[in-house]
């Protein structure tokens, strides 16, 4: 089993609570983006790198990153109000 896979694994022990947001974008887009950052952690010459082990989230809510924040942000909550399911109230149950 893939390391990445079986970490998402660890981590979505409860796919109720936990949703995994994937944001995506093109190699030349976040290239761009980390270049204009100040003072970022990770160097632009590690980028191929993790493009090149990036295994793509199988069950995640994907977003295309190539907008403006406030639409990727505005995409996401769309994304999680569509996938949240109804819940029974248990005060209600019969």
């Amino acid at each position: 089993m893939n390391i990445a896979i079986a970490y998402n694994e660890y981590l979505l022990v409860d796919t109720e609570l936990v949703k995994l947001v994937y944001l995506q974008g093109s190699f030349d887009l976040i290239s761009q983006r980390l270049s204009q950052r100040e003072n970022h952690f990770m160097s632009g010459k590690l980028l191929q790198s993790q493009f090149d082990a990036l295994e793509e989230p199988v069950d995640a809510i994907k977003v295309d990153i190539s907008g403006l924040t406030a639409e990727i942000v505005a995409e996401i909550l769309q994304q999680l109000r569509k996938d949240k399911k109804p819940q029974i109230d248990a005060d209600k149950r019969g």
